[in-house]
């Protein structure tokens, strides 16, 4: 799991949520067959890299700094993701944890309001050896193998000391173009994402998630110890505790229901410790 901002936090914030909500499902959907390419699986490549994600807008002086966030990946395929949002006037928006270890054990937590949803499910980690990049296809494809759409244009760059293909991917009114290191197991080393006006062909709005700091091998085992003192809750308890702390407002029924599949695999698959 990559974090992508690119609008305010506010909806980054739904976002976020809803495609949490849905990975746990999504991951279910695999079927036993998985359970052997998991097994077959090449080794993870260990590193660390930390992001600042900045956000402009033609009528702003400068750049702001709306995101920072870290991925830790280790050889075992362990991986642990964390990221905070900033308000306009750098205010803490909100802040996760995504903990994901051997075993199918998986932890979304909050500290900051002393929650976390924690499930452990064998079947997750085939799905996460299948949703790996494949270095080999030039880290331009889509999870599971599937090409992009629309079909982007991929050249070689050099980014941050690492050979990159940079994909550009055009839909009109949306332009992604990502950064990703064969070297690292594809990993993003930046993302630019730009809204377009469909009339001028002008930026109206624009984000930048760039690596700032990278270092290859194990990462800190500090990083993947279990969370202490948190309340395991369902998915849709944290989304609506999250909402209501962040924007004093509650989650919209569509909402919800995005998170009703992964409120059923939290109540098959709770993990306590």
């Amino acid at each position: 799991m990559k974090w992508k901002y690119w609008i305010l936090p506010s909806v980054v914030a739904c976002i976020t949520a809803i495609s949490l909500g849905t990975s746990a499902f999504i991951w279910r959907a695999h079927t036993a067959a998985a359970a052997q390419v998991a097994v077959r699986a090449r080794p993870w490549t260990p590193y660390t890299i930390n992001y600042k994600t900045h956000s402009k807008q033609p009528e702003w002086t400068q750049p702001v700094l709306l995101g920072e966030s870290m991925e830790a990946v280790r050889s075992d395929g362990g991986s642990v993701e964390y990221f905070v949002t900033y308000k306009l006037d750098r205010s803490i928006h909100g802040e996760q944890l995504v903990l994901s270890l051997p075993g199918g054990i998986r932890i979304v937590s909050k500290e900051r309001l002393g929650l976390m949803t924690a499930t452990r499910d064998g079947m997750e980690d085939a799905a996460r050896a299948r949703q790996r990049f494949e270095p080999l296809q030039s880290c331009a494809m889509t999870l599971e193998g599937g090409q992009m759409n629309p079909t982007p244009v991929v050249t070689r760059d050099m980014l941050l000391g690492y050979e990159t293909f940079k994909i550009v991917s055009d839909m009109k009114i949306l332009r992604t173009t990502l950064w990703r290191s064969a070297a690292l197991d594809c990993a993003e080393l930046r993302m630019v994402t730009e809204k377009i006006d469909e009339k001028t062909g002008q930026f109206y709005q624009a984000s930048d998630r760039i690596a700032v700091e990278i270092r290859p091998g194990e990462p800190d085992p500090a990083l993947f110890e279990l969370p202490k003192g948190l309340r395991n809750v369902a998915p849709s308890e944290l989304a609506i505790a999250a909402k209501h702390a962040c924007c004093n407002a509650n989650l919209k029924d569509n909402e919800l229901a995005a998170l009703r599949q992964s409120d059923e695999h939290f109540q098959q698959f709770r993990y306590d410790w």
